[in-house]
């Protein structure tokens, strides 16, 4: 696994939304749209691009991962672990006691994540 210089940050109002990222993890904008609104979106950036992202919707006591998606050429490199760490973190400051990820999806990269 080689070092790439990331910083995770929550994505702010301005910032347009990744959908090519996105899109990776699900079929349609229109289903991404259904949970957007709902859900805060944690970005994975290098010096200069998006190359991750994470959608989590939170509820008081618990939150689901609705969406984590990494740029495709650098998968494998631990960004998506640096970004399900990070909101791990997050959660737990916020005192979330559960979380969960799912996915209707059964490839070997999903159950390799799982």
């Amino acid at each position: 696994m080689s070092e790439i210089n990331t910083i995770i940050t929550r994505q702010t109002p301005a910032e347009p939304i990744p959908y090519d990222l996105l899109l990776l993890a699900d079929p349609s904008k229109e289903m991404i749209d259904k949970y957007l609104s709902s859900s805060e979106i944690f970005l994975a950036k290098d010096q200069k691009h998006i190359i991750g992202i994470l959608v989590l919707k939170r509820g008081q006591s618990a939150a689901e991962i609705m969406n984590v998606a990494v740029e495709e050429k650098i998968q494998g490199k631990g960004i998506g672990t640096q970004l399900l760490q990070h909101v791990i973190q997050y959660c737990r400051e916020a005192g979330i006691k559960q979380l969960s990820i799912g996915t209707a999806d059964t490839s070997l990269d999903q159950l390799t994540l799982y």
